[in-house]
């Protein structure tokens, strides 16, 4: 079974990550590190992506603007920030807010700008932080490989956000940062580290470890095949997506432990280890990409995502919405996982939303993983292309094809 994601490094790696002495790695050896290596005067390292937009709009005492087609914890952030919430639509032709919408909005917003599947914003097209612009900028980088080059793009009243989470491009199994140009924002944030936050506790720790090691050991080709049967892949749901999809209440405890629980040493070794291969992942992930839009380039029934000049967290084309679910069925029975980010919320007036409701209805995430070989994503792009839509409703939905090639 080929899985939508996979942390970007081995078993080995994980494994010298744990064995570290746990005082060997401050948290300020890895902020420093970030630092130098994206050209910015600081990075503040925190419990997640979510914590990390939500004290940077503490910081901005600001009312917040975010798209209707992002994570829901970007929205989550907010509402721990107690920041007032403008959520907007898509443009008609991508996954992003337009720059028009992001213009009209900016005058003293504090604008959550999320780079979705890894996709960016052209940042010189939008108001700058000041009297008659936004209170603040915030480049949301949860699903990106940053690179020094793109950070140049970064303003001094900008901070950017990265996220170490799970299935995340960058992924340690925990952990966010903020980067900035300003000493005295980073001065500000640490001292809302101190205030809120502490390290893991060792039962978290070991929990933590323990959930690293399970997903090394479960995401090879055949376990993670066996876990995918029984789990049913193209049903599942986070339960915070789910319950935004719902309409529903939150769930209670969705600020828990990542609010205040820091990285461990271990997470910040592999931190560090992403770190150093930031150009090998991007440029993997370019070379997938190319591969999926070389094999699929004459499939008629699909849309392929706009070109991006930045590497992508997925390679996420789009079907007709009475498509998606016998594809991704299809797609499931040949040994592949798909996504379907992001759900569209029943609290969001599909009217005043139809971009990112259509979007909702009809996006397939494909694996980008930087651990597959372009066979693999040559075999994925086949399988896809065998898909029978004119079948689709019969439960069937594809022509006799050979199994994707095996993740290797």
């Amino acid at each position: 079974m080929t899985p939508l994601s996979r942390p970007p490094y081995p078993m080995t790696a994980l494994l010298r990550a744990l064995t570290r002495r746990a005082a060997a790695l401050p948290l300020r050896e890895v902020e420093a590190a970030y630092a130098e290596a994206l050209g910015v005067s600081d990075a503040v390292l925190l419990p997640s992506c979510r914590s990390a937009i939500g004290v940077a709009l503490l910081s901005a005492g600001a009312p917040a603007v975010a798209s209707a087609f992002t994570c829901a914890t970007v929205w989550q952030a907010a509402r721990f920030a107690r920041a007032p919430l403008t959520i907007l639509d898509t443009a008609a032709d991508g996954f992003l807010m337009s720059a028009e919408s992001v213009r009209a909005a900016a005058p003293g917003a504090a604008l959550i700008l999320s780079e979705v599947f890894g996709y960016t914003y052209e940042l010189a097209a939008l108001p700058t932080v000041g009297p008659n612009g936004p209170a603040l900028r915030i480049v949301d980088m949860a699903m990106s490989v940053p690179s020094r080059e793109r950070l140049s793009a970064l303003a001094s009243a900008d901070v950017a956000t990265l996220s170490f989470g799970s299935r995340k491009c960058l992924s340690a199994g925990w952990g966010g940062m903020v980067l900035t140009r300003d000493p005295d924002r980073a001065a500000r944030l640490r001292e809302l580290r101190a205030e809120r936050m502490h390290p893991a506790a060792r039962r978290e720790s070991r929990r933590r470890a323990a959930r690293l090691i399970g997903v090394q050991l479960t995401r090879g080709p055949l376990v993670y095949g066996a876990l995918a049967t029984w789990r049913r892949l193209p049903r599942r749901t986070g339960p915070v997506q789910a319950a935004v999809a719902a309409g529903g209440a939150l769930p209670a405890d969705v600020f828990g432990e990542d609010w205040s629980s820091l990285p461990t040493a271990f997470e910040r070794d592999l931190m560090l280890r992403n770190l150093a291969r930031l150009d090998e992942l991007a440029a993997r992930r370019r070379r997938l990409a190319g591969v999926y839009r070389q094999e699929l380039s004459g499939v008629g029934w699909i849309t392929l995502p706009p070109p991006a000049n930045e590497p992508l967290s997925h390679f996420t084309v789009r079907v007709s919405a009475e498509l998606r679910e016998p594809l991704r069925a299809w797609l499931a029975a040949g040994g592949i996982e798909t996504g379907r980010l992001f759900f569209f919320s029943q609290r969001l007036a599909p009217a005043d939303h139809p971009h990112a409701r259509r979007l909702s209805d009809e996006v397939v995430n494909l694996p980008l993983d930087p651990r597959l070989t372009e066979a693999c994503v040559a075999g994925i792009s086949r399988r896809v292309a065998a898909f029978s839509p004119s079948r689709a409703g019969d439960g069937v939905g594809a022509v006799g094809v050979a199994r994707a090639e095996a993740m290797p």
